[in-house]
C-alpha cells in the first residue's frame, strides 16, 4: 500500500489550513487517493472557561461550532474538488490533536497533512502546537506544510526530495519510506548525512581529528544508505554536508530547491523530548518546505491515545 494511499487533512477554515487542504488535494490527485478532510468541533474549552467565569453557557453554541465545522468541511470539500479530486468529509466532537490521531487510525489513514505556523522563539517553546502533538503522537507518516508558502505549483509535488540520514533506525524507516514512493515522485532523491562539526571544540590538531572522524562517519552512513537504494533498484544520490543537524538540512534544502525534506522521528515526548529537542521538529519548525516526518518502527507499540495524554505539558 502507497503512503499517499488514504490522506487525511484538518481544516478549520484557515488560511494555513486551506492551504494544507489545496496540497492534500494535489496529492491525492496525483496518486489516485482517497482523500478525508476533516474538523473537529473543541467545545469543552469554551464550556469550561464560561462555568469558570460564573456565565451561563448558552445550550445552542455547541451547535453553532458543530455548524461553522460543517461549513469548513464544505468549503474544504469543494477545494479539493476543483483539484479532481472526491473528498470525505468528518465533522467530530473533541481536542483537535488527539482527534486527528484517533480519526486516522480509526479510518487507516496511510498519511496526514497538517499546516505549521510561523511560531518562533519563546511563544513556540512553552505554547506548543496541535501540529507538534500529531508529529510525536502519529503511528503513520506526518507531512507538514508551511503557511504563507506557494505550495501548489504546475509540476507534480515532489519533483526534487532531499532524506536527512544518520546510522538510527528512525533514518532506516524514513529511507524505506522514500524507497517506496511511486517511480513518477522519485526522479531525483539525495540523501543528506549531516557531520555535526558545529559541535567539535579543542585545540587544533584535536579539533582537526575529531573533524575528519566526524565526516568519515557521514560518509559511511551515506555510503551504506546508497548501497541499500541500489539493491532495491533506486538510483539516489548522497553527500555530507557540515553544521548543525537541523540548520544545515534546511539550508541545503533551500539551497537545492528539494521539494520535500524527509526525515524519521523517535517521538520523544514530555521532559525528555522538552530537554533533548528533535532534529525533525526543529525542521518542521523552520523549514519553508513541505517536510515529511516518518516514525521510526521501534515506537510503533505505543497506543495513541497513551502518546498524546504523554504531550499535555509542553502541548496546547
Amino acid at each position: 500500500m502507497s503512503i499517499f494511499s488514504r490522506i487525511l487533512v484538518g481544516t478549520d477554515g484557515s488560511d494555513a489550513a486551506e492551504q494544507a487542504v489545496d496540497f492534500a488535494a494535489k496529492l491525492a490527485n496525483e496518486h489516485g487517493s482517497e482523500l478525508i478532510v476533516s474538523h473537529f468541533v473543541n467545545w469543552v474549552p469554551v464550556v469550561t472557561e464560561a462555568a469558570a467565569s460564573g456565565a451561563i453557557t448558552d445550550p445552542g453554541i455547541i451547535d453553532e461550532l458543530r455548524a461553522a465545522g460543517d461549513q469548513f468541511i464544505e468549503r474544504a470539500k469543494s477545494r479539493a474538488k476543483t483539484a479532481g479530486v472526491t473528498a470525505q468529509g468528518r465533522l467530530v466532537d473533541g481536542e483537535p490533536a488527539f482527534g486527528i490521531l484517533e480519526l486516522a487510525r480509526d479510518e487507516a489513514c496511510t498519511l496526514i497533512v497538517v499546516a505549521t505556523h510561523n511560531r518562533s522563539g519563546f511563544e513556540h517553546f512553552f505554547i506548543g502546537s496541535t501540529t507538534e502533538a500529531v508529529l510525536r503522537g502519529s503511528m503513520i507518516p506526518v507531512l507538514t506544510v508551511r503557511s504563507g508558502d506557494q505550495l501548489v505549483r504546475s509540476g507534480r509535488c515532489f519533483e526534487r526530495i532531499m532524506v536527512g540520514i544518520d546510522d538510527s533506525e528512525p533514518s532506516d524507516a524514513a529511507l524505506e519510506a522514500v524507497m517506496n514512493f511511486p517511480l513518477e515522485d522519485r526522479g531525483s532523491v539525495e540523501l543528506v548525512a549531516v557531520s555535526g562539526t558545529a559541535f567539535v571544540v579543542g585545540g587544533s590538531d584535536y579539533h582537526q581529528a575529531a573533524l575528519d572522524e566526524l565526516h568519515e562517519d557521514a560518509e559511511r552512513v551515506v555510503d551504506a544508505a546508497l548501497a541499500t537504494a541500489r539493491k532495491r533498484g533506486c538510483a539516489f544520490e548522497g553527500r555530507v554536508v557540515d553544521g548543525r543537524p537541523a540548520n544545515a538540512l534546511v539550508v541545503t534544502a533551500e539551497h537545492d530547491k528539494v521539494d520535500l525534506i524527509v526525515l524519521g522521528s523517535h517521538g520523544r515526548r514530555g521532559l525528555r523530548r522538552l530537554f533533548i529537542g528533535s532534529v525533525a521538529e526543529s525542521v518542521v519548525e523552520s523549514s519553508p518546505i513541505p517536510v515529511l516526518v516518518v516514525r521510526g518502527l521501534q515506537k510503533a507499540r505505543v497506543p495513541v491515545k497513551e502518546s498524546v495524554r504523554g504531550l499535555a505539558t509542553v502541548s496546547a
